[in-house]
């Protein structure tokens, strides 16, 4: 069980998350394995980072932690309790507690409404405004928050008439809105201009001091992962096909990684090095493929052994268990594991 912070704000038990598709002329069937024997404990003002390839569960994760995907096996527990024994009241409240902000800002907002309906709705749902006038004081206020200003320009255009940055910000206005405790940020850089993604990420980490909100933070760049993470002394946990590999503090993992594919991330993220010498030095990290396996195909023992250039016996028969080998530093590897 990897724990991120402290106190008991929400924990996830050996989650599963399978997925079934028919494929072919015959429709024959098959079973994605999204999620696998995930554990994690989210303290108060927790933040993790969760990095890792397309296609290896991160947003299934995140709409696992956010309450919009049921897991197939395993549980999930809010404040202690199940979330499936929790009465109407606490599973509002759960509901309330986390918000999500998509990845796309462009499909994420309604295009027939402006910004004062998108970010009223929530305020009228959960009766935190009682009327029109206090519904406009309270959206330029979240406006004048996410720095999307003057706010009485914005308050009345439609999604078309902002940027990308913009409409990303509106995004984080609206999860904001109904005060929660905890946000899943689903690579909610990946879509906005690079000069714009530092200024984003400095906003969120904003809210992390003042209200202490926690975040689930995906992404699939190390850099940013790394950035966001030591500024918020979070955790960053590597993923590949549906399973924590590693994780550990930023600085521990980008310079100690023990997983083979930490360290192929890491030599194929060259801004992580700032010495150019020590660049020209570092050898890439052989790999047997490049192409990350199907999520279809069932792997038997450890996952990546279809890439690592370490494989041995074992790896293709025993599935390496996560371990903690020290300064909140785990990882899932034979290799490690044994020494």
């Amino acid at each position: 069980m990897i724990k991120i912070g402290e106190g008991d704000f929400l924990k996830l038990e050996n989650i599963h998350v399978h997925f079934k598709i028919r494929r072919g002329l015959l429709k024959r069937l098959f079973i994605v394995r999204a999620l696998e024997d995930i554990n994690l404990w989210f303290g108060r003002s927790s933040v993790l980072v969760v990095v890792g390839e397309s296609g290896c569960g991160k947003s299934t994760l995140g709409r696992v932690v956010a309450g919009l995907q049921s897991p197939t096996m395993g549980r999930i527990y809010y404040k202690g309790k199940p979330i499936d024994k929790l009465n109407k009241k606490e599973y509002l409240e759960y509901r309330k507690s986390i918000q999500l902000i998509h990845q796309d800002p462009y499909s994420a907002l309604n295009p027939a409404k402006t910004v004062f309906d998108i970010l009223y709705a929530p305020l009228k749902y959960w009766g935190i405004v009682k009327s029109k006038d206090e519904a406009i004081d309270k959206v330029l206020e979240l406006l004048e928050a996410v720095k999307v200003t003057p706010p009485e320009e914005y308050i009345f255009r439609y999604p078309h008439q902002l940027s990308g940055g913009e409409k990303q910000r509106i995004a984080l206005a609206r999860a904001l809105s109904v005060k929660p405790k905890f946000i899943v940020a689903d690579e909610v850089i990946s879509a906005i201009d690079v000069s714009l993604r530092i200024d984003l990420m400095n906003l969120m980490i904003d809210f992390w001091k003042k209200y202490g909100i926690g975040y689930l933070f995906i992404t699939h760049e190390l850099a940013s992962a790394r950035y966001f993470a030591e500024l918020t002394n979070g955790l960053i946990a590597v993923m590949y096909l549906g399973e924590i590999v590693e994780a550990a503090p930023p600085s521990e993992l980008i310079h100690n990684p023990l997983h083979p594919y930490t360290k192929a991330l890491i030599a194929a993220t060259p801004e992580l090095i700032l010495d150019l010498s020590k660049l020209k030095s570092t050898k890439e990290l052989p790999l047997k493929k490049v192409d990350i396996p199907s999520a279809i195909r069932e792997i038997p023992g450890c996952k990546f052994n279809t890439r690592c250039p370490y494989a041995r016996d074992e790896c293709f028969k025993i599935k390496p268990k996560l371990i903690n080998v020290g300064k909140q530093h785990f990882v899932a590897c034979h290799m490690v594991n044994a020494s």
